[in-house]
C-alpha cells in the first residue's frame, strides 16, 4: 500500500471521501436512541381490562375507603368527604431531579434505567374506555416530580418521626384498588361545572365528561382523560346536573399532561396533586411490567404543611387525622416521599411477578401521600378500581401488606410549607 506522503492530492481527496462514507453507512444503521420527553398533545387510552366496582380481590387485594381523607387546606382540593380548604399555593411544577429528559442519542439516559425516558410520547394511540390502556403514555414530563426516581436521594431527618405518625393504628401498607378513571374521546360532547365549592371562580369550564363516566363511590372523584389533547380533568364530589349537561363538584382542575402544568383549579385530593397520574394501572404493571413513576397513597394522621410537588394540605375543619397542634412537625405533610428500603429483597418471597414489579416502583418512585385516610387506616395504595388488576394482584396483596414502617423511609425532598 502506498504512503499518505506518496499519493497525489486528487488520491488523497479520494481515500477521506471512501473512509467518510463508510462512517456514514455505519452510523446510519444505529437508532436515535432514547425518546425525547411527553411533550406532544396528541391522544391516550384503549380500552384496557375492564372497570370494577371498587374493591375485590379478598381482604388483602384491595380495600375500598382508603380515601376517606381530608379536605385540602389553602385552595387545594377536597380530597374526602368533607370539607374546607386551607392551604397552599406551592405549584405542581417540576423539579428536575434525576429523571431522564429523553434526549435523542445516548441509548441509556441520564439518570434513568431503561425504559424511564417516558415511554410514547404521544396519546393519541389509545382507546376510549373505563380504566383503561395509555398505549405507553406517561403523564406529564420525564422530569416532572412525579416521574422522578427517589432511590438515589437522601433519608430524611424527619423519617422516624414522620412515619411513626403516619397511621398509628396500622403500621402496614395495604392496597386500595377502588379509583375508576375514564379515557374519553376528543369530541366529547362538553359539560358545564355550575359550582366547584373550593374552587376560585371563574371554573375551568367546559369538561369533557361523557354520561358514562364511571365515578368513584364514596368520595365521587371523577377522572377523565381527553385523548387528542393529552388533557386531564379531574373532580371531588362531582354530581351530575339535571339532563347531565352539568355538574357540581366539592373541587376540579384541568391539567395538560404535556408540560409541567401545575393545574387549573384548586386539585382533586387534599394535596391538590392530579389522582390518575399516581394509580396502579393494569396497563404499566401486567401490560408493561413496569411502573415509571411514583404512586399515591394516604395516612391517617397529616399536619397541616405541604412539601412540592404537593400544593396544599388537609383542613383542620376535615376531622380526620389532623393532631391537636395542626403544625406538629412529627405528623407528615402532604407530598412527603417515601420508598421501601434497598434492603428489603421484592424476591424475597417467591412472589408472582406482579407483586414484584411493584415492589421494584416503590424502592426506585415511591409512595408519594396525597389524603388522608380514616382515623385507623393503614397506608393505603390507590389503584385502578380494575377488576383484572385485582385478580392479577389478589394472590400477592398480603405480601404488601407485610411490609411496615419498618421496612419503609421518608426521603429528603425538601421541609414542608406551614399552611
Amino acid at each position: 500500500m502506498s504512503s499518505w506522503a506518496s499519493l497525489s492530492s486528487n488520491a488523497r481527496i479520494g481515500s477521506f471521501l471512501a473512509l467518510f462514507a463508510s462512517l456514514a453507512t455505519a452510523c446510519g444503521s444505529g437508532s436515535a436512541g432514547a425518546s425525547s420527553p411527553d411533550t406532544s398533545p396528541d391522544a391516550a387510552s384503549s380500552g384496557g381490562a375492564s372497570s370494577g366496582s371498587g374493591s375485590s380481590g379478598g381482604d388483602d387485594a384491595s380495600s375500598s375507603g382508603g380515601g376517606t381523607g381530608s379536605s385540602s387546606s389553602g385552595g387545594g382540593s377536597s380530597g374526602s368527604d368533607s370539607g374546607a380548604s386551607s392551604g397552599a399555593s406551592g405549584s405542581s411544577g417540576a423539579s428536575s431531579s434525576s429523571g431522564a429528559s429523553g434526549s435523542s442519542g445516548a441509548s441509556g439516559s441520564s439518570g434513568a434505567s431503561s425504559g424511564d425516558a417516558g415511554g410514547s410520547t404521544t396519546c393519541s394511540a389509545a382507546t376510549v374506555g373505563t380504566d383503561g390502556d395509555f398505549k405507553g403514555y406517561r403523564m406529564f414530563p420525564a422530569n416532572h416530580p412525579i416521574n422522578t426516581a427517589i432511590d438515589q436521594l437522601a433519608v430524611s431527618a424527619h423519617s422516624a418521626d414522620w412515619l411513626a405518625n403516619c397511621s398509628q393504628a396500622h403500621q402496614y401498607l395495604q392496597l386500595d384498588l377502588s379509583m375508576p378513571y375514564n379515557i374519553v374521546p376528543a369530541n366529547t360532547p362538553p359539560v358545564t361545572a355550575t359550582n366547584l365549592d373550593y374552587n376560585s371562580k371563574p371554573y375551568p369550564n367546559p369538561w369533557p365528561i361523557p354520561a358514562s363516566a364511571s365515578i368513584e363511590s364514596g368520595d365521587g372523584h371523577c377522572l377523565a382523560f381527553e385523548v387528542g389533547t393529552c388533557k386531564l380533568y379531574e373532580v371531588y364530589d362531582f354530581a351530575w346536573g339535571s339532563g347531565m349537561t352539568t355538574f357540581t363538584g366539592g373541587s376540579g382542575t384541568v391539567w395538560d399532561t404535556t408540560t409541567d402544568d401545575p393545574g387549573n383549579g384548586s386539585g382533586s385530593d387534599a394535596a391538590g396533586l392530579p389522582i390518575t397520574p399516581l394509580l396502579i394501572r393494569y396497563d404499566e404493571l401486567i401490560g408493561a411490567g413496569a411502573i415509571n413513576h411514583a404512586l399515591r397513597f394516604t395516612c391517617a394522621s397529616t399536619e397541616q404543611g405541604h412539601i412540592a410537588p404537593a400544593r396544599a394540605s388537609a383542613s383542620s375543619s376535615a376531622g380526620s387525622g389532623i393532631p391537636a397542634n395542626p403544625n406538629d412537625p412529627t405528623f407528615p405533610p402532604m407530598g412527603m416521599r417515601v420508598r421501601l428500603k434497598a434492603s428489603y429483597d421484592p424476591t424475597s418471597h417467591s412472589a408472582p411477578p406482579a407483586i414484584v414489579a411493584l415492589l421494584k416502583a416503590l424502592q426506585k418512585y415511591g409512595l408519594l401521600l396525597a389524603d388522608n385516610g380514616s382515623k385507623s387506616s393503614p397506608m393505603y395504595i390507590t389503584g385502578a378500581s380494575d377488576d383484572a388488576l385485582s385478580n392479577a394482584l389478589s394472590s400477592g396483596a398480603s405480601i404488601v401488606k407485610q411490609i411496615t414502617t419498618s421496612d419503609l423511609e421518608v426521603v429528603d425532598t425538601g421541609e414542608p410549607t406551614q399552611d
